[in-house]
């Protein structure tokens, strides 16, 4: 049959897991190579086509609950057998996410803010791998905000409040000025406040609101957290990897922060075989040393600078390594 020697056609996936972590590729049920668009918009002419952008902007929390349902129709379907449903339910999912991809724009925002009262504002930075960006942070009943400066050009994003499922106080710098959301589709956004007062003032607000997804935001809920991954790992539910990130994310590691790039422990020493045997204790490094220390010649240098060391003003004490593990520095390889 023509369908089973169809073309599959892939897109970028930009949803993430609990680990934070996001597939390269999923299958594109809605392809479209718009082959026919040009001759379309001269057509329908240049009045047809603005009615039809705003039409495309629906509102964005009735498509964040149609996503919700399909998704959940999609998880019952995975349960059972029926191929033919579940990728309809597929395809379905497909159209509303890539219609979802407008809700940051500018032209989104305004029209599922309009008429909301403003609860907070301020000057705040969104901080991204390798970039900060300064601007104004709004926060409506339903959505938070942030807009660049014009001179910086002006991008305006947006982020659903009731996809919010985890709020964290987190440092830059140094400083209890920040704090990350994390969100149902996988989107994450790190903010940087004027003060520590500013972000707890943003926090208890966010809190305020009662988000329907939000479920992780105090310490109390950290410790549950903490048990419960330990619990699932232990009982080999939840892979070493998701594990490991999860605990990153408890400590405060983002990646969004160079600064505090999540870590993972290096524990193999045999990087030259071309088949590599878990059960022999060879190809596993001394975990009593750190890394610097495992090569015998580097070792050897790391003492002898730290013997050697003398503060003529007597402030620094004498130290092994000179820079730390995950600086942003080594994180971004420059």
């Amino acid at each position: 049959s023509p369908d089973a020697h169809r073309m599959l056609r892939w897109r970028r996936d930009r949803s993430a897991g609990r680990a934070r972590t996001r597939p390269l590729f999923r299958r594109n049920y809605a392809y479209n190579d718009h082959r026919d668009a040009r001759r379309l918009a001269e057509e329908r002419g240049s009045e047809s086509g603005a009615e039809e952008s705003l039409d495309a902007h629906e509102d964005a929390a009735a498509r964040g609950a149609r996503l919700a349902s399909l998704l959940s129709g999609l998880r019952r379907t995975a349960l059972g057998d029926n191929d033919e449903g579940l990728e309809d339910l597929l395809r379905s999912v497909n159209a509303v996410e890539s219609a979802s991809q407008s809700t940051n724009t500018a032209a989104a925002v305004s029209s599922s803010s309009a008429g909301a009262a403003v609860l907070r504002s301020g000057k705040a930075t969104l901080v991204r791998p390798g970039r900060s960006v300064e601007g104004e942070l709004v926060l409506w009943r339903h959505a938070i905000r942030h807009s660049e400066p014009v001179e910086s050009g002006g991008k305006v994003r947006s982020w659903p409040l009731h996809l919010l499922v985890e709020l964290h106080v987190r440092r830059y710098l140094l400083q209890h000025t920040a704090l990350e959301l994390m969100f149902a589709d996988g989107e994450s956004a790190f903010f940087v406040l004027e003060s520590r007062k500013a972000m707890y003032k943003l926090y208890k607000r966010i809190i305020a609101l009662q988000p329907p997804r939000l479920r992780y935001y105090s310490e109390r809920h950290k410790e549950l957290r903490l048990a419960a991954a330990t619990a699932f790992w232990q009982q080999r539910l939840i892979s070493n990897f998701e594990y490991l990130m999860e605990l990153n994310t408890l400590a405060g590691r983002s990646p969004n922060d160079l600064a505090q790039y999540p870590v993972l422990p290096w524990v193999l020493s045999n990087y030259e075989a071309e088949r590599l045997d878990l059960d022999d204790p060879a190809n596993y490094r001394d975990l009593s040393k750190p890394v610097g220390a495992l090569n015998e010649e580097r070792l050897e240098l790391i003492q002898q600078r730290y013997e050697e060391f003398e503060d003529p003003e007597n402030v620094v004490p004498k130290f092994h390594y000179g820079s730390h593990y995950s600086s942003e520095g080594t994180i971004s390889g420059e």
